[in-house]
């Protein structure tokens, strides 16, 4: 029973894994109100990149700069978010059908 039982969480942990590793290369795009902020970050809530367009940064105002960029980031982690979440849930049912309240 318990070595059943510890089988069935090895395979559950690898495949975590690989949804990890897939969601490494998923990536979700955000944008500023205005587009002059792009922020890409990958399923896993790891920023890779972040674009500003030099109209902003000519401007000087740092503190619109700054709330842009939190606004954007922010933005891009809670698709991220949502992303990891669909990606695990789905790995979950699968791995426990008839599981109540997945």
């Amino acid at each position: 029973m318990f070595g059943d039982l510890m089988g069935k969480l090895k395979e559950a942990q690898k495949q975590m894994e690989q949804i990890k590793g897939r969601l490494n290369n998923i990536y979700v795009n955000a944008e500023s109100t205005d587009k002059d902020i792009k922020v890409t970050i990958n399923g896993n809530r790891v920023v890779r990149d972040i674009v500003i367009d030099k109209a902003l940064l000519i401007n000087g105002n740092t503190e619109e700069l700054q709330n842009k960029l939190v606004h954007t980031i922010n933005k891009a982690i809670e698709q991220a978010n949502k992303l990891n979440e669909s990606e695990m849930q789905g790995a979950a049912k699968s791995m426990l059908p008839g599981f109540p309240g997945l």
